[in-house]
């Protein structure tokens, strides 16, 4: 009787130390991330986002005063953070910090539509685990950029809409519709999610599954949602600035599609095992809503093909869809808890030595040195030219497009393929006389308005620095 009470007591300790090692290895891999949030270096898109919420703290208008091709409403939140701690690297630290929250509620959410499909609290971490060891997830989640509320909001939408399937509640097409319209006013990308959704209606309209009334009240709250915004834009007179530069301008980028389709190899490669148990959920996904789900995955991945730029924050609505699919993959072919969590661990592997090395030869110490010298010789009524958003955070520009200036494919080319504009980097220089420039596509550093005014700087070989 002993010696049975003590296989009894030996199988319950080694059940609850199988069940916690879903928690320890996804705590494990949360720690690296928060650590890469402080210390990894900064993507060039979130000093961008960072430079337009100081500019419009500063007075400036949007699409008018300076040039933007995104959606400003996290530029909108962003300048109380920045009113508070003010131009200091504090402030962008405490912008990451508030990043790597946001991405732990990401989290949060795609769990719970894991346990909405499943009901199986063992799916949902198993998820959780393959999400956030996503390389193409994590590296762009934890960054400063407009994408990640669009993505929250988007999940939020797909959250409530599957609720909304299952009960047919007025409530949560309600509740989908707005946060529907949330992700799109956040950040236009949600387009995608849009039009599927809307297929997925008229899909279930022509089956009888849903009403038209029901699809109608959808739309209405979601078109409700985007309206003050809209009237806004018309009242202002701003409206044809916000389609030329969010719409006509993104699409008239000239980037080559192949380097971005190299970034998602490199995701198959560092992440085979996600993309191995996605397909084999695919495959066995047999539940009409579950079907659906899958289905709206592979739209949303297949989309993204249309898009000539697709860089890697566009599949990262994607990617929760595909953890969870994954997680089910992985339940529905393997039985013994030992081997899942063998399974879980190893795809951890490869990642967890991305994370690692982030911290050891990628790191964010050099760009916060450079921004702080920057700030060092500058005051606030002086004026920047960097032109690549390197280190001008807190400064004024000297032109309209401040960034995005390249020869052939940035944004200044790609609207000269529709209008004439004179950018003449000697002349504006002269006329705002930059406190720093850069040597960024400036062709002709000898040129006598830089070389009689402007010195090399002792520290950087790309920054100069005005004489008087």
């Amino acid at each position: 009787m002993q010696k049975m009470n003590i296989m009894k007591n030996s199988g319950e300790f080694k059940k609850r130390i199988l069940d916690n090692s879903f928690y320890f290895i996804l705590g494990v891999v949360l720690i690296l991330i928060f650590f890469n949030s402080l210390f990894r270096y900064f993507n060039h898109d979130e000093f961008e986002a960072i430079h337009s919420s100081w500019k419009m703290l500063n007075g400036e208008t949007i699409y008018i005063d300076f040039f933007q091709h995104h959606h400003p409403f996290s530029y909108y939140l962003m300048i109380p953070i920045i009113k508070i701690f003010g131009e200091t690297l504090f402030t962008i630290l405490f912008l990451r910090i508030i990043a790597y929250l946001l991405f732990l509620l990401l989290l949060l959410i795609t769990y719970n539509l894991a346990i909405l499909l499943f009901d199986d609290k063992k799916i949902g971490l198993i998820s959780l685990i393959f999400l956030s060891s996503s390389t193409f997830f994590f590296n762009k989640a934890i960054e400063i950029r407009p994408d990640i509320l669009q993505v929250l909001f988007g999940l939020l939408a797909i959250y409530f809409f599957i609720i909304q399937l299952k009960g047919n509640s007025s409530k949560y097409t309600v509740l989908s519709a707005l946060s529907l319209g949330l992700s799109f006013l956040f950040l236009q990308k949600a387009v995608f999610l849009i039009l599927c959704i809307l297929f997925f209606q008229l899909i279930r309209l022509y089956k009888n599954k849903t009403t038209f009334k029901q699809i109608f009240i959808y739309w209405i709250f979601f078109i409700f949602t985007l309206t003050p915004y809209l009237l806004y834009l018309l009242h202002n007179g701003y409206f044809s600035n916000y389609v030329l530069y969010n719409w006509i301008i993104n699409m008239k980028f000239t980037k080559s599609f192949y380097f971005f389709f190299y970034g998602l190899l490199e995701s198959f490669k560092m992440n085979t095992l996600l993309w191995s148990f996605f397909l084999i959920g695919l495959i066995f996904s047999q539940k009409y809503i579950f079907k659906e789900f899958c289905l709206l995955s592979l739209m949303l991945l297949l989309s993204l093909f249309l898009i000539k730029a697709p860089y890697p924050q566009y599949y990262m609505l994607f990617f929760p869809l595909m953890a969870i699919i994954a997680g089910f993959g992985v339940i529905k072919v393997i039985n013994k808890k030992i081997a899942i969590i063998a399974i879980i661990l190893i795809s951890t592997v490869l990642p967890g030595f991305r994370l690692c090395e982030n911290l050891k030869f990628n790191t964010n110490v050099n760009q916060l040195e450079k921004i702080k010298y920057v700030l060092s010789k500058t005051n606030g009524n002086d004026y920047v030219y960097d032109g690549n958003i390197l280190f001008n955070i807190f400064n004024k520009d000297i032109d309209f497009f401040w960034f995005s200036v390249r020869p052939k494919t940035g944004a200044l080319a790609a609207y000269k393929t529709l209008f004439e504009y004179n950018y003449d980097i000697y002349k504006l220089i002269d006329k705002h006389k930059p406190k720093i420039i850069s040597n960024y596509y400036i062709k002709n550093m000898n040129n006598e308005t830089i070389s009689k005014n402007y010195h090399p700087s002792d520290k950087y070989e790309d920054i100069f620095i005005r004489n008087d």
